[in-house]
């Protein structure tokens, strides 16, 4: 009987590892000087942590490409809408200073 090899996910990598002698999580990058650079990111709102390491989160699905095209009509619809949003409000605002004045 032949046994069918089975392939395993890949194992996450941290992206940030807690150092306890400086009391902050640090990346992988190393800095100028060799040391291990602080994660200055925000931290993302899923993930686990486990033996001092934090970890994205797990996707279920494999991960694909795609590409976005802002000439579709849905993002022109919406980048007209916050431009006319946008002169609103600058044209309103000024409205106000120019009556307090």
């Amino acid at each position: 009987m032949t046994a069918t090899p089975t392939t395993q996910p890949p194992h996450p990598q941290p992206f940030a590892i807690w150092n306890p002698e400086t009391g902050c999580w640090e990346t992988s990058r190393l800095d100028l000087f060799g040391r291990s650079e602080p994660y200055s990111v925000i931290w993302p709102t899923s993930g686990t942590t486990r033996n001092g390491s934090a970890y994205p989160p797990h996707s279920p699905v494999p991960h694909t490409l795609a590409t976005v095209s802002s000439s579709s009509r849905t993002a022109k619809a919406l980048f007209r809408t916050l431009r006319v949003t946008a002169s609103l409000m600058t044209e309103r605002s000024t409205q106000r200073y120019l009556s307090q004045a």
